[in-house]
């Protein structure tokens, strides 16, 4: 690659020119890179953490249909996942067993170091511990391409690189989306605000309390508009809280720390637990966010708000949409043409696959805040019959589209009110 030494107010700064630049070693950027090194375009990674992902505040739940279609191998999950309890705002349990394995609870450190060796194999450069200061429109005849980024490293050592597209993939409140101006800013009812703890517990103890199910928690008790979560790994319980951001109005960590400490199902599950992390983070909860692209210029994952306003879920979404920006920007790239009109395939792209997810996912989250599922008057004035518990599950566990399983539960919802 070519390198050259320029000044920059005094400082010193390399410079260097690349075809593509993903700003975010997440699901999403990751995904894009790969596709893109194989197709034998030259490609930058840069992320602002040392180890990505190892910060990330995530269940870590991976769909097992997003493993396929990355090639994830279930050996690098922390625990294999069957089936999901849903605890109601009264404290029943709705248990299913799907029989099979629907996801993989993977440790998002692990992962991100798994998906940065395979870019790196097929020939990408990530670079970590990175950050994007600056953005702007090239102007330079050294770097005669159309966006030009500074980044700092940690040593404050400052970077310029010139580049012909750009893939922003940096994450809720993405830098590169707001000097490009591409899409509004998300208001607080589209952000999501998750706190969580990593606590540690023996083997036996998780399985015997929890096994291979993921339990997600309802109730104004537990989150005043969202859910709590208890995700089994390793030796290691992942158990967080999420909600609507415009519906916080005391410190989020208060009802987690409710949640593992006096909560009647949660806090059987985890005595004798030792709390070793506390994680906190924003999430898009807006359903579809465009546009997602513009000239020399396509966004993925969380900056594109590609995540269940439903559940909060983002891996899957964004490593669909990761890899679909990675195909059309080859393809772009092949044609000689990196127009916003040549790129709007890929929100096509997207639209298609996932889109329908997004959009329900939001209908969803706006029927929840109005019926009061969260608070429990929905379970008080309809019960939730084991039919529809399992709908409720197959949306959680990403086990069939949204669409599919509304036109499943709506029958079954009905028949419900009428016995009640």
């Amino acid at each position: 690659m070519n390198l050259s030494l320029i000044m920059t107010r005094g400082m010193e700064t390399d410079a260097t020119l690349t075809v593509v630049t993903v700003v975010g070693a997440g699901p999403a950027g990751l995904a894009s890179a790969e596709i893109l090194s194989k197709s034998g375009v030259e490609v930058k990674v840069i992320d602002k953490d040392t180890n990505p992902g190892e910060e990330k505040p995530c269940g870590g739940m991976l769909r097992i249909g997003s493993a396929r279609l990355l090639g994830v191998p279930c050996e690098l999950a922390s625990r294999e996942i069957r089936g999901m309890r849903v605890i109601l705002p009264n404290h029943r349990v709705e248990e299913v067993d799907y029989g099979h394995i629907i996801s993989l609870n993977v440790d998002r450190g692990v992962l991100g170091r798994y998906l940065i060796n395979r870019v790196r194999k097929a020939g990408g450069d990530v670079n970590t511990g990175m950050k994007v200061v600056d953005l702007a429109k090239s102007v330079d005849d050294k770097l005669a391409k159309r966006y030009e980024l500074t980044c700092k490293t940690a040593d404050g050592r400052l970077y310029k690189i010139g580049t012909d597209l750009l893939i922003a993939a940096d994450g809720t409140d993405s830098i590169i989306a707001k000097k490009t101006g591409v899409h509004a800013a998300l208001r607080p009812n589209q952000l999501g605000h998750c706190v969580q703890y990593q606590i540690e517990l023996e083997n036996e103890l998780i399985e015997k309390r929890i096994g291979d199910r993921n339990e997600v928690y309802y109730g104004h008790d537990v989150s005043p508009f969202g859910y709590g979560w208890i995700f089994p790994k390793n030796h290691l319980v992942t158990v967080g809280v999420g909600a609507l951001l415009s519906t916080v109005r005391v410190n989020l960590w208060k009802y987690l720390d409710y949640f593992v400490r006096k909560h009647p199902v949660a806090r059987e599950r985890l005595l004798g637990g030792r709390i070793l992390k506390f994680e906190t983070a924003l999430c898009p909860l807006s359903g579809l966010v465009t546009p997602t692209y513009g000239d020399n210029l396509v966004v993925a994952g969380d900056a594109a708000g590609h995540c269940s306003a439903i559940s909060g879920e983002g891996m899957y979404y964004s490593m669909v949409a990761g890899r679909l920006a990675g195909e059309i920007c080859s393809e772009a790239i092949k044609a000689g043409d990196l127009s916003a009109r040549y790129l709007r395939k890929y929100e096509l792209a997207w639209r298609r696959l996932i889109g329908s997810d997004l959009r329900w996912g939001k209908w969803l989250q706006r029927i929840a805040l109005k019926s009061g599922f969260m608070s429990g008057s929905f379970e008080k004035n309809t019960p939730l019959t084991s039919k529809l518990g399992k709908r409720v599950t197959d949306v959680l566990g990403g086990i069939r589209p949204y669409r599919g399983a509304l036109l499943r539960a709506i029958p079954e919802f009905l028949i419900s009110k009428l016995i009640s």
